[in-house]
């Protein structure tokens, strides 16, 4: 069984706030990649086609969203951390008060 690794306060906020910026960094490739190929190549005039579809299209649409799932997956798997957001020490020391004071 893992063992679990108690947080203080200070250590959850920093992981909340580094999630967080790596998310908004991920978001912001994602849509970086789809304007610069969505509307890039359409604009270029490429007349390039893909199954039946511009490559405009195929490269922004389908390839940026598999591209921003595998993204995700590796951040998840890397940077994220699971941890209880609740604080433990106040829910034990209110339980141990409600026991003596019975």
């Amino acid at each position: 069984m893992k063992e679990v690794k108690h947080w203080t306060e200070k250590e959850k906020y920093r992981q909340c706030n580094k999630e967080a910026i790596i998310t908004l960094i991920v978001f912001t490739g994602y849509a970086i990649w789809w304007y610069i190929t969505g509307f890039g190549l359409w604009e270029s005039g490429n007349d390039t086609w893909v199954f039946g579809l511009p490559l405009w299209f195929v490269l922004s649409s389908i390839v940026g969203w598999l591209l921003c799932i595998a993204a995700v997956w590796i951040v998840v798997k890397v940077f994220f951390k699971d941890f209880d957001l609740g604080e433990e020490a106040d829910v034990k020391s209110v339980e141990s008060k409600n026991v003596k004071g019975d």
